[in-house]
C-alpha cells in the first residue's frame, strides 16, 4: 500500500490523519465555508428552553462572573478541575451580549468550527464527511452538551493545526472547557510513549482496556478528590446500557486492528480510545461522553480503511447513525427535550 506521510503534519501523537488542509480548489474552499456557516446557524437557531439543560447554560452565561471567582476563591486544583476557560469565555461574552445570545453564539461558533475543520480534513470523501456531521452524537453536543461542542471546536482547531505550539496551546486550553478532555490527553500522551519504545499491540491492547475499567471504577472518585462540580453528575447516572453501542464499536475496533500494523501505529490514538471507551462500556455511562470528545476523530480514521473492511465499515456506521435517529423518532425533539 502506498505511503501517505506527506499527508501528516509535523509529528505529534495522533494529529492530522487524513490530511493537512488541502482542501482542492478556491470554489472547493468557498463551498465549505458555506455550508459550515448554513449548519452552524441551523444548529444554534434551534435549542429552546425545552431543551436539556438549556436553561442552565442561561444562567451560566448570567452568573459567569461570580462562578468564575467562586472556583478561583476555592483553591488551585478546584480551580483547574471545574473548567476555568468555560466560564471565562462566558464571562468575556457577557461584556457584550445577553445570556441567550451568548448560549447560541457558542452553539454557532463551535459548529461552525467542528463542520468546517472536517469538512476541509478529507476533501474527496465529503458525502461521508456530511454524514458524520449529521451523526446525532455529534449534534448533541452542539444542542444539548454545549461546554463540550465548545472544547471539540478548541481541541480540533489544535489537533489539525501546522504549528507544533499551537496544537500543545490549544489542546491543552480544551481541558479547562471540558474535563474529559483530561483523559484525552493522558491517552495521547500513553500513545505516545508507546510509539517510543515500539510496543506491540500484544501489550498495548490490554493496557488501553485496562485503562478504561480503571477510570470508568474510579471515575466518580476521582472528581470529588479533585473538588470538580461533575462529581454529584457523574454520581446520578445511571449505568445501564443497551449493548447496541458496545457490538457497534467492538465491530468499528476489530476492522481498525484487522487493517495491519502501519495502520495500528498511524491511528493508535483512535484505537486507543476505542479499546478505553469498550473496557469500561459495562462499568458507567460516563465514559460514552468521553468518548464523544474524540468519536470525529475515530470516525474519520475509519474512512482510511481499505477494501472490503472500507466497505463495511461504511455500511455498518450508515446503518448505525440511521438507526440512532429512527430511535428517538417517537421522542419530543428527537430527544434533545426535557419534556
Amino acid at each position: 500500500m502506498k505511503s501517505d506521510s506527506h499527508l501528516l503534519p509535523p509529528a505529534f501523537p495522533g494529529a492530522g490523519r487524513i490530511s493537512t488542509y488541502r482542501s482542492g480548489s478556491t470554489w472547493n474552499q468557498v463551498s465549505v465555508f458555506i455550508f459550515s456557516v448554513a449548519y452552524g446557524y441551523v444548529l444554534s437557531k434551534l435549542p429552546n428552553s425545552s431543551f436539556h439543560d438549556f436553561n442552565n447554560y442561561l444562567v451560566v452565561a448570567e452568573f459567569a462572573p461570580v462562578s468564575l471567582l467562586k472556583i478561583i476563591n476555592e483553591g488551585f486544583l478546584p480551580f483547574l478541575s471545574n473548567e476555568p476557560i468555560w466560564l471565562l469565555i462566558n464571562t468575556l461574552l457577557a461584556l457584550v451580549f445577553e445570556p441567550e445570545d451568548i448560549v447560541r453564539l457558542i452553539i454557532f461558533l463551535s459548529a461552525f468550527v467542528v463542520a468546517h475543520v472536517t469538512l476541509r480534513s478529507n476533501p474527496k470523501n465529503w458525502i461521508w464527511l456530511l454524514l458524520i456531521l449529521l451523526y446525532y452524537p455529534i449534534v448533541k453536543n452542539f444542542l444539548v452538551h454545549l461546554r463540550q461542542g465548545a472544547a471539540i471546536a478548541i481541541f480540533l482547531l489544535g489537533w489539525f493545526s501546522v504549528s507544533r505550539n499551537s496544537r500543545i496551546f490549544l489542546i491543552t486550553l480544551s481541558s479547562f472547557i471540558h474535563s474529559s478532555f483530561f483523559f484525552i490527553i493522558f491517552l495521547t500522551a500513553l500513545c505516545k510513549l508507546f510509539k517510543k519504545f515500539r510496543l506491540g499491540a500484544d501489550i498495548t491492547i490490554p493496557i488501553f482496556i485496562a485503562a478504561g475499567g480503571i477510570i470508568g471504577t474510579t471515575l466518580m472518585f476521582l472528581a470529588s478528590l479533585l473538588g470538580a462540580r461533575q462529581a454529584e453528575e457523574y454520581a446520578s447516572i445511571d449505568a445501564t446500557s443497551s449493548g447496541l453501542g458496545f457490538i457497534f464499536w467492538s465491530l468499528i475496533c476489530v476492522l481498525f486492528l484487522s487493517q495491519g500494523r502501519n495502520f495500528v501505529r498511524r491511528y493508535l490514538f483512535e484505537i486507543s480510545f476505542l479499546l478505553f471507551y469498550l473496557g469500561a462500556y459495562f462499568f458507567t455511562t460516563v465514559t460514552a461522553r468521553v468518548f464523544d470528545s474524540a468519536l470525529l476523530l475515530v470516525l474519520l480514521a475509519g474512512l482510511a480503511l481499505n477494501g472490503w473492511r472500507r466497505m463495511v465499515y461504511q455500511s455498518s456506521m450508515l446503518i448505525f447513525m440511521v438507526l440512532m435517529w429512527i430511535m428517538r423518532v417517537g421522542q419530543p425533539t428527537f430527544g434533545f427535550s426535557e419534556f
